[in-house]
């Protein structure tokens, strides 16, 4: 599970959900009810990914890690992650793109119309105390960069 600034968000990966039956999809249509909103992870390496976007049970998709390390060096690769994209935001989806290592897949992604980034070009995966620490500083960066207010 992780957080947004708005609502918790599960992480189900697609595999996962493959495997889900009428009791399952009718116990996450009741917790979105309640709320809490659901993300595709690994989206775009399944046999079935197409088939899931029709059943609205999630609000975001993860771009699969594998697409994102790729998209600079293979062309095929950078072609199907910004289908994916595409296709996602059309579908009012919030896209979010995995292992991003580096400034010229951010700028191919943020080119393409993702709207989150996860991976080590920002920070390894943090300790809970380090995790705090790092947050005070990037507010603390922000701040100086925008200014008081």
């Amino acid at each position: 599970i992780s957080g947004s600034m708005i609502h918790p968000i599960i992480e189900v990966t697609e595999r996962t959900i493959m495997q889900t039956n009428e009791e399952s999809q009718s116990k996450i249509t009741e917790l979105r009810a309640a709320g809490i909103q659901f993300s595709i992870d690994d989206f775009g390496m399944g046999h079935n990914s197409l088939a899931m976007l029709q059943e609205e049970l999630f609000d975001e998709i993860k771009v699969d890690g594998s697409l994102t390390a790729q998209i600079v060096q293979n062309k095929r690769s950078r072609e199907i992650a910004s289908k994916i994209i595409n296709l996602s935001k059309n579908l009012n989806y919030r896209v979010v793109a995995e292992f991003v290592e580096t400034k010229e897949q951010l700028d191919m992604l943020h080119e393409m119309g993702c709207d989150i980034y996860q991976g080590y070009y920002y920070s390894p995966p943090l300790p809970l105390g380090r995790l705090v620490e790092y947050l005070e500083q990037w507010n603390k960066n922000l701040h100086e960069k925008t200014g008081p207010g």
